[in-house]
């Protein structure tokens, strides 16, 4: 699963432990950023102008008077010709691509891409707006600590307030 995953902009692995948790299929705190592009499929179009053609030749070989009664006849014929083809032929094509961004919260250069990616793409970061709302880990164990550290309350000094 590691080796999937490349960042972008900095070209690093996930680490084991933000690939420990197997319950998704991202890396935790990674980005993925897929592009998709659909376009019509060339062969589908040729195939659409052969069939056309193959059924005006085989009109302008009947008589004009009953042209009018054949189309019909005509198109079911080459339709029936050619089906097997179209049938395996989509009328349109899909390029995608993936690319993973590791977490931009843990570099400040990663962080900075990402956000003028975000920007120029026009899409919400879903991180944060400024540096002091980056949490780091000294501040997820200080908060930790601090919990911890906290007096419990009687039930008597709660009433009070």
């Amino acid at each position: 699963m590691k080796d999937e995953y490349i960042c972008a902009l900095s070209g690093v692995a996930p680490t084991e432990e933000e690939t420990d948790s197997a319950s998704v299929d991202l890396p935790e705190g990674w980005i993925e950023i897929t592009v998709r592009r659909v376009f019509p499929n060339q062969r589908f179009f040729i195939l659409q102008q052969l069939k056309n053609q193959a059924i005006n030749l085989t009109l302008a070989q009947i008589p004009e008077e009953q042209r009018e009664d054949a189309t019909e006849s005509v198109r079911v014929q080459v339709d029936a010709q050619y089906f097997a083809y179209e049938a395996s032929l989509k009328d349109y094509e899909e390029e995608s691509d993936t690319i993973y961004i590791s977490p931009p919260e843990n570099d400040e250069a990663i962080l900075a891409e990402y956000q003028k990616l975000s920007d120029m793409l026009g899409f919400d970061t879903l991180l944060y707006d400024s540096d002091d709302d980056i949490p780091t880990q000294q501040d997820e164990y200080d908060d930790a600590t601090a919990e911890e550290m906290e007096p419990a309350q009687s039930e008597d000094e709660s009433s009070d307030k």
